[in-house]
């Protein structure tokens, strides 16, 4: 497939709470063939460039109003909201290029999320940017590239308390 293919493909099966099945088959010499070969090498190169660097390194970020420095590494540590909803407000010094926002729920306190909403601080009003459904283990929001000085990740709704696990911001 060509590459554009699979970026689709990745980003609306794993980045929409599921696997992605590549379907490789093995050659009669029970190797990978080389075309499907480099154009993994291509893939992966992509997602290194497009996932590589969180722009949540150099921001400020707050939950529900609170400091929730919980949500700028992959792993275990995770925030929980207080009601139904959340808010997640991230805050940069100088404007970034915003392009996929990646979220995460803390699984082992079960998949809450209804509904979200992400939006953009830009000209001094918030705007909506994306929105959907189920968050889950992975969830990617693929923006409109756009320059914003602030993000803001809304949870409209929640079958209890939502847990985040993970929250990151991809130029």
């Amino acid at each position: 497939r060509p590459l554009e293919k699979l970026i689709d493909i990745y980003e609306k099966s794993v980045g929409g709470n599921a696997t992605m099945l590549l379907n490789l088959p093995p050659t009669r010499e029970g190797l990978l063939h080389p075309n499907d070969v480099s154009r993994l090498q291509e893939f992966g190169q992509y997602l290194r460039s497009a996932y590589g660097t969180n722009l949540l390194e150099n921001a400020q970020i707050t939950v529900d109003g609170e400091t929730g420095d919980c949500l700028r590494q992959d792993d275990d540590a995770s925030c929980m909201g207080k009601s139904a909803q959340m808010e997640i407000v991230i805050r940069w010094k100088e404007p970034v290029s915003i392009r996929r926002v990646v979220m995460k729920e803390q699984l082992s306190f079960s998949q809450r999320v209804e509904r979200y909403a992400v939006d953009l601080w830009q000209e001094g009003a918030w705007r909506e940017a994306a929105q959907g459904s189920v968050i889950g283990h992975k969830r990617i929001a693929v923006l409109q590239p756009a320059a914003a000085e602030a993000m803001r990740i809304r949870i409209l709704d929640s079958r209890v308390a939502p847990v985040m696990r993970f929250v990151g911001v991809y130029a």
